[in-house]
């Protein structure tokens, strides 16, 4: 959020109040046009994600569910109420927290392929997070196992 500020702050060609993404015509965004881009760029990477073994991203995802997912993981990592709050552009830290740290509860009821695919949206969520590395800490990179935060030795 702090990059989209200063873009916005520091633009030649736009006022600090303007808005950052802009359409052809010089203005907002709007949200069927938000929509539209997302449909393209996932079609756009498929094919490229399957070439990988990826799994294909679904063409019903939405900036909504992309916003759902993002408080989501960011709550099952741990990080606080007010980060995420602040992160997702909730005015009320305390919506976010209600709605979307169920996946906290999620993860426990699933087995087999789907949890395999929750824990490795969970070691991706953990990228960038402001805890400590394995090379900054000299130690290990903190995971959850079990539903519990645990080093990677288990600890």
């Amino acid at each position: 959020m702090t990059e989209l500020w200063t873009l916005a702050a520091t633009s030649s060609i736009t006022s600090p109040d303007d808005p950052v993404f802009i359409g052809k015509r010089g203005t907002a965004q709007t949200p069927a046009n938000v929509s539209r881009r997302l449909k393209s760029a996932i079609a756009a990477t498929n094919p490229k994600r399957e070439g990988m073994g990826i799994a294909p991203l679904s063409e019903r995802v939405t900036p909504h569910s992309l916003r759902r997912t993002f408080a989501s993981l960011r709550y099952v990592v741990g990080d606080d109420p007010i980060t995420v709050g602040e992160q997702g552009g909730w005015s009320d830290p305390s919506f976010p927290m209600k709605v979307y740290a169920r996946a906290v509860k999620r993860r426990e009821k699933l087995d087999g392929a789907a949890l395999e695919q929750f824990d490795a949206a969970l070691q991706w969520a953990q990228i960038g997070t402001k805890r400590e590395t394995a090379s900054d800490a000299g130690g290990e990179i903190p995971q959850l196992v079990d539903g519990k935060r645990r080093s990677r030795a288990g600890n």
